[in-house]
């Protein structure tokens, strides 16, 4: 192989976007002359492979995800697309690197990015593996947020507000994680068959018992859970949902989330009563 090729090669690898722009380079010139792999032998560089390489030091890079998202690393490898999932993310990788990324912050961009491809549903078993990344990013997200300070500033009128106490997420899924879990661990390709169960999930971070809780809810409970933040007054929260409950529903809601401690209100702003 010539110093040319071995240059080209080394630049595939570490210079964003390269590889791509080599890649379209090639396409060009097969597209103007119909000639494939015309204006260069075709043992001299192969591309694919190349890809291939990259996607595999990528995924080396990355091995520490296995701490954070096990069996969202499992579905990849399991679907044969491990390899191909971090040869598209190679780019955005290398670009992420010259911003000294904290941990966090590659678990983010990865993650980030795998939503991204999944959405196109190009992916096989997209629906499963987006599954199981929502599941284990929530989960991520509030072991951090149980190590973190807790936010006491709830901006502007915050004593007006209902306000979360504690951390919480709330996620759409398509499946059932805990059986794409144990179809996983049985081995065999049953998790690719995970049947479509659409429900909604809670999980909360309880930082006064340091512990993670799931807790599967209906759709209305979702929607309040997913609107309370800093800023929610009671009668912000009743406009906003009042199109999907009734006030006396979205009361009860409320109310099994103050007893529950998950969130605080300002006395007079206890008005949700007056809802029934």
């Amino acid at each position: 192989m010539s110093t040319t090729a071995h240059t080209e090669i080394a630049r595939c690898l570490l210079e964003p976007g390269y590889l791509d722009r080599l890649r379209e380079e090639r396409l060009s010139e097969e597209r103007l002359t119909g000639v494939i792999g015309s204006g260069r032998p075709p043992d001299e560089l192969d591309l694919a492979k190349v890809r291939l390489f990259a996607g595999f030091i990528s995924k080396v890079q990355h091995n520490d995800l296995w701490l954070d998202l096990p069996y969202t690393r499992a579905l990849l490898k399991l679907a044969e697309i491990e390899i191909g999932v971090f040869a598209e993310y190679r780019e955005r990788h290398l670009r992420l690197l010259r911003t000294g990324p904290t941990r966090a912050g590659r678990v983010r961009s990865f993650l980030d990015f795998l939503d991204e491809l999944l959405a196109t549903g190009d992916l096989p078993a997209a629906s499963v593996i987006s599954t199981m990344a929502a599941h284990e990013r929530a989960l991520w997200e509030l072991r951090l947020a149980l190590t973190a300070a807790p936010d006491e500033s709830n901006g502007p009128g915050a004593e007006r507000c209902i306000t979360p106490r504690d951390v919480f997420r709330v996620a759409g899924l398509a499946h059932d994680p805990g059986r794409i879990v144990e179809a996983i661990q049985g081995g065999g390709a049953a998790w690719a068959a995970a049947p479509p169960r659409p429900h909604f999930v809670c999980y909360w971070a309880d930082r006064s018992q340091q512990r993670l809780t799931t807790t599967e809810v209906d759709e209305v409970t979702a929607a309040v859970l997913r609107e309370i933040g800093a800023g929610t007054t009671c009668g912000a929260l009743l406009g906003r949902l009042s199109a999907s409950a009734s006030p006396a529903v979205l009361g009860d809601v409320l109310d099994q989330a103050l007893a529950r401690t998950m969130i605080d209100h300002a006395p007079h702003d206890h008005d949700w009563a007056s809802w029934r």
